[in-house]
């Protein structure tokens, strides 16, 4: 489903908390490890304080910090990374 337009965060992390290019961003940029996919999601739902990640579509709060720690970075991380298509972080 890579490409797709998503209706929720909690879907587009799905995608790419399972993602190896994802993983190495989230340890560039925090600087932890993330070996696999459940610890990809584990760092996320802590930066974005929640419990799961759907929480991050129904907390206002959240999903700011989402797009502030997250996915913003995360597009420009893939728009300056050579051979990287953007179209998995612009399409949310």
């Amino acid at each position: 489903m890579a490409g797709a337009l998503h209706t929720s965060v909690a879907a587009w992390l799905g995608e790419r908390c399972s993602e190896q290019v994802f993983r190495d961003f989230l340890q560039a940029r925090f600087r932890v490890v993330v070996p696999d996919e459940p610890a990809a999601a584990d760092l996320v739902r802590a930066i974005c304080k929640v419990k799961s990640r759907a929480d991050i579509d129904r907390d206002p709060a959240a999903t700011l910090i989402f797009h502030q720690q997250i996915r913003i970075p995360y597009a420009a991380h893939l728009e300056f990374a050579p051979g990287m298509q953007r179209a998995t972080t612009t399409q949310l």
